[in-house]
């Protein structure tokens, strides 16, 4: 990528800087080390073919790094950030680039929210069955999007009792409901979730409710295991409860 740098600019360079790297664990960091591959990738996505300047990154816009996987500016009260990394300094000129200061290294995205519920890992397979069932495989898939998913980890179905689970496995249409319930039709990062208020879903007309004390909860139960999951269509946070809409409490139960 070097190489490339030196010939083929100008560039917009979101620079890490120590402390991002500061923030990975020890596996994290052994793992950029010793997978030239997987480095490459991830520097890749912290550079952008032309000049951006800091008037150019409106919040809202979708910014396509060099080796196009998507970057996602937001303003906050904090400030402005790209994915889940605040802007540190702006516009310093290089020669051939425009240098960014970021505080978080960004995620290579590990593929489509579907993708990344069918990766082993992420211990969400039995969240991507449901998916299957619910025949909303091929929405999650698209690179259209973008969309927040709020997934509920193993753990999270198993507290539902077996009326609630059996429910769902047996009736398809209530199923698709509450999953379209735990997606949000745009991009969401943690800093744009800590802050009191609802947010809209797939599931028309339903909100979910943010409520921010000591930690963020979604509609006063559901906590986040872990956050910013960045994917090709979005990002993903893995929950501790299923969320269930209250209009379907009667169907449901």
């Amino acid at each position: 990528m070097s190489r490339c740098l030196l010939s083929d600019g100008p560039y917009t360079i979101l620079v890490p800087v120590d402390s991002a790297f500061a923030k990975l664990d020890q596996a994290e960091l052994t793992n950029l080390q010793t997978s030239p591959g997987l480095l490459d990738e991830v520097l890749g996505v912290h550079v952008i073919k032309g000049e951006l300047f800091s008037w150019d990154f409106v919040s809202g816009r979708v910014i396509v790094s060099d080796n196009g996987h998507f970057i996602r500016v937001y303003k906050t009260q904090q400030g402005t950030y790209v994915n889940d990394a605040k802007v540190l300094k702006w516009d310093v000129e290089a020669n051939g680039a425009v240098l960014i200061f970021i505080d978080t290294l960004l995620d290579a995205p590990e593929g489509t929210i579907y993708e990344v519920l069918r990766k082993p890992e992420f211990g969400l397979s039995l969240l991507g069955d449901f998916v299957d069932a619910a025949g909303l495989n091929r929405t999650l898939h698209r690179t259209a999007g973008p969309y927040t998913m709020f997934a509920p980890s193993a753990d999270a179905f198993a507290k539902l009792s077996d009326v609630i689970t059996d429910r769902l496995k047996r009736d398809t249409q209530l199923l698709k409901y509450v999953l379209e319930y735990h997606v949000h039709p745009g991009t969401l990062h943690l800093q744009s979730l800590d802050r009191n208020g609802t947010l809209t879903t797939l599931y028309r007309n339903h909100n979910i409710g943010v409520s921010v004390t000591d930690d963020i909860r979604l509609n006063g139960v559901a906590m986040l295991e872990e956050a910013d999951i960045d994917c090709d269509n979005g990002v993903i946070h893995i929950i501790d409860h299923v969320l269930l809409p209250s209009s379907l409490g009667s169907v449901i139960g």
